[in-house]
């Protein structure tokens, strides 16, 4: 037998479309418990943003330590670097030092990267040193076993950001839309890498996507296609700790073992942060 109409009618006769009732304010589809009884789904827990406003996101409080975050603060310039021979990791960190860069990313890029940073840990125990194009889960313990601080990654991956957490590894993923800055916030991520920086729009880019998340308190190192002559709008920018930047130690500089023109691009930069953050660092 035909199942009975129980909705109600239009004008014409046609019968009407049935509408369900909304489920309660706040409250998600029920599910079923062990014991088959309907209950409902837990709601998203909130939390309060530095403003005070309600949030969706955990707790602002970053998962980079207070003293690491200060660094990125005072150099405000990351050296990015890929080094092909072990041997050149440490006159590079020297070089970088001399230059008044101690911040440094060191890129999983060619085979020798690991042990490149097991000498510059030895060799420099002070130095920030980060581990960058950490890609894969499973490289988040082979770059803490080599000594890197912090981890950095292009793109963002949750499953390197929970094994970088289960790790104790304070982690930045990359990030160019506000779909993946939500996703890293979610994640409970505060220090984002925005790449690539000059190819997605420079400086207005990064203001414009990020401006919906400055209540947040959300830090960012923008890096990709920066320069000694472009970096100085990127650190005019609050919401900007730091920059990276592979021109301060190019490959081939690095390769060539020319540690003169590595020094001279790490004082350029330390020069030109002093100019512009010089009061604020005070």
């Amino acid at each position: 037998m035909a199942a009975e109409w129980v909705g109600g009618f239009r004008e014409d006769g046609f019968p009407a479309p049935v509408v369900p009732d909304p489920m309660p304010p706040r409250l998600a589809s029920p599910v079923k418990d062990a014991g088959g009884m309907r209950r409902p789904r837990a709601r998203a827990h909130r939390h309060l943003d530095n403003d005070g406003h309600k949030s969706h996101f955990p707790p602002m409080s970053s998962p980079f330590p207070a003293p690491l975050l200060e660094r990125f603060r005072r150099t405000a310039a990351v050296a990015v670097v890929i080094i092909d021979d072990p041997e050149r990791a440490e006159p590079l960190a020297q070089a970088l030092l001399k230059g008044g860069i101690d911040l440094v990313e060191l890129t999983l890029r060619t085979p020798g990267a690991l042990e490149s940073m097991r000498r510059i840990r030895r060799a420099f125990p002070a130095i920030g040193l980060g581990a960058g194009t950490i890609l894969r889960p499973d490289q988040v313990a082979e770059v803490v076993d080599a000594g890197a601080e912090f981890g950095v990654a292009p793109g963002l991956n949750p499953s390197v950001v929970v094994a970088a957490q289960k790790a104790g590894l304070p982690f930045a993923p990359g990030i160019c839309t506000p779909s993946e800055i939500e996703r890293a916030l979610e994640l409970g991520c505060r220090l984002l890498k925005f790449f690539p920086a000059e190819s997605l729009g420079g400086i207005r880019h990064l203001k414009v996507t990020t401006s919906p998340y400055n209540h947040l308190a959300v830090d960012y190192i923008p890096l990709g296609g920066i320069t000694q002559q472009n970096a100085e709008g990127y650190l005019r920018e609050p919401s900007v700790i730091a920059l990276g930047g592979s021109w301060i130690a190019p490959r081939e500089a690095i390769a060539a073992g020319d540690w003169d023109r590595v020094e001279a691009n790490a004082r350029a930069v330390a020069e030109l942060v002093g100019t512009i953050r010089g009061d604020t660092l005070k």
